[in-house]
């Protein structure tokens, strides 16, 4: 995800019998892939086919994709999957028996969770010890001080909304939700709108993680409020905009003529103001206990506002936090190279090393030996880049890493076997154009090992359900040798093999395996 356009969310995480159709994708990696193994700088040829199983699973009852679309893996082997929008524009995440999905223990079938959530959640899910779930609400475009509990469009703006509920609190086993309300004006310290229980803050485009310990972190922001646009009426022959019953003309220099039967015809639209925020704010969220029986919550402030961050535990228990995108950012891109570290234990927040490339919308993954790999991403000057970089914590430093075959943001970093492999993201400098392939890299040396496709059918005449394209899905680590992604954006595939234009929500699921020799 780069810097928001007039898209509010274009550019924003088995071995078992398988009952699934196992619709393998004929030439799926050894008619396309990049398929030389690189490790510690040694090149020794070797057919990831050899090594890879990528099949097709059940199909979702519903398309949907989200910049953050959430899912978990439940202790019985069930998958849970909440929330995402049937399409990237229109923004409208799924409300109602819609909103939870469930992939049954053996994986054969999605079925609705017969759950009624009243409100629209759009961002990442996580399981707390009680067993429920966490959903946030994603919000980008909203009225702030709008405290409305339908959560309706704005009036006479429908992609502003006044969505109340920032989060959610799921229980699967009695079918309810309980709603956490944003504080007043969405600012923290503020209290909720309604209740007494925590006032997570609405935003969109941070960076969440969930913490060993079970406590849920929300790092930046960028937001856009929006006041009410005013509703048109023609006033003795004149265009007016009227808030209640305070009118006023379309500006100072044009006053449009208009009759009682064109009104909506005759004045031009006018929109109420905007503001945009970019958010310094670290949420730190704790879940239920019994002497907060609905969770607690507690404010950091970075020194800057910033959003597409990435964040990721080290082995010593700190959070590191990279890079993303905000008004003190570095180049026209004004992306940030400077990092934090949080400890979690006194919730203190100090300065770290500057990456050697600033970035924003980066995917970050931890190695065996503690260091952390840092990929793509955008740089400070509005490309989507391929290079990498390894930091390690015992020395504190950055040092480059091998390259990616392709320049990718917005990506997904997943274990696999021996490998971390990071799936799909998005192409800022060549306009919403989708990755349909991933990369991996030794979990043990951090070296680069290869790059396959993930869905290789072309779209054939006026097909429109669309075969290619990972962005915006869901993807879970199921066992060490098993990754499950599902949803997301979807679009047709181009001659290339690896682009697709943005589309809508995908029904689709995929399982990628490792096959140990």
């Amino acid at each position: 995800m780069h810097k928001p356009t007039n898209n509010p969310h274009s550019p924003t995480n088995i071995s078992h019998p398988l009952r699934w159709k196992r619709r393998l994708f004929g030439g799926l990696i050894a008619a396309s892939a990049f398929l030389v193994w690189m490790s510690q700088g040694a090149c020794v040829a070797e057919r990831l086919t050899e090594r890879l199983s990528i099949i097709e699973g059940p199909t979702l009852n519903f398309g949907r994709m989200s910049a953050s679309l959430g899912a978990v893996a439940l202790p019985d082997k069930r998958i849970v999957v909440v929330g995402g929008s049937p399409t990237e524009y229109p923004f409208r995440p799924m409300v109602g028996k819609q909103s939870i999905e469930i992939l049954r223990a053996d994986w054969s079938k999605w079925d609705l969770a017969d759950i009624d959530v009243p409100y629209p959640i759009a961002g990442r899910v996580y399981l707390l010890r009680d067993g429920r779930l966490l959903a946030f609400s994603s919000g980008f475009q909203f009225h702030a001080a709008s405290d409305d509990p339908e959560g309706k469009p704005i009036a006479g703006d429908p992609d502003y909304h006044s969505w109340p509920v920032s989060a959610v609190l799921i229980d699967l086993d009695k079918k309810t939700v309980f709603p956490y309300y944003r504080p007043k004006n969405n600012e923290p310290d503020q209290p909720p709108l309604r209740g007494d229980a925590p006032a997570l803050m609405q935003r969109a485009f941070d960076r969440s993680l969930q913490i060993a310990d079970g406590r849920v972190l929300r790092i930046g922001a960028y937001m856009r409020y929006q006041d009410p646009a005013p509703q048109k009426r023609c006033v003795q022959g004149y265009c007016r905009y009227c808030i209640g019953e305070t009118c006023s003309p379309f500006d100072k220099t044009n006053d449009y003529a208009c009759s009682e039967e064109t009104v909506q015809k005759d004045c031009p639209q006018k929109w109420g103001n905007r503001k945009t925020i970019v958010s310094e704010v670290i949420e730190v969220f704790s879940p239920p206990s019994p002497v907060h029986p609905n969770g607690s919550l507690a404010y950091l402030r970075m020194k800057e506002g910033r959003s597409s961050t990435a964040a990721i535990q080290l082995q010593d228990g700190r959070v590191f936090i990279t890079g993303g995108w905000g008004p003190d950012g570095e180049g026209s891109n004004q992306a940030y190279a400077t990092t934090y570290f949080l400890d979690p234990k006194t919730l203190e927040l100090t300065d770290g090393p500057r990456m050697i490339t600033p970035r924003e919308d980066h995917a970050m993954a931890l190695l065996d030996d503690g260091r952390v790999l840092i990929t793509g991403g955008t740089d400070h000057t509005e490309r989507s880049v391929n290079t990498t970089e390894i930091f390690d914590p015992k020395n504190n430093q950055f040092v480059h890493g091998d390259a990616m075959t392709l320049s990718r943001e917005d990506h997904v970093p997943v274990n696999l076997g021996p490998w971390t492999i990071f799936l799909g993201g998005e192409v800022n400098d060549r306009a919403d154009q989708i990755r349909n392939s991933a990369e991996a890299f030794s979990r043990t040396t951090g070296r680069y090992v290869s790059a396959f496709l993930l869905f290789s059918r072309l779209a054939v005449g006026d097909q429109k359900d669309g075969f290619a394209g990972i962005t915006d899905s869901a993807v879970l680590e199921l066992g060490p040798n098993r990754v499950l992604i599902f949803g997301g954006q979807q679009g047709l595939q181009d001659a290339t093999g690896e682009y697709i234009s943005a589309g809508i929500g995908s029904v689709r699921s995929l399982m990628v395996s490792f096959q140990p020799l």
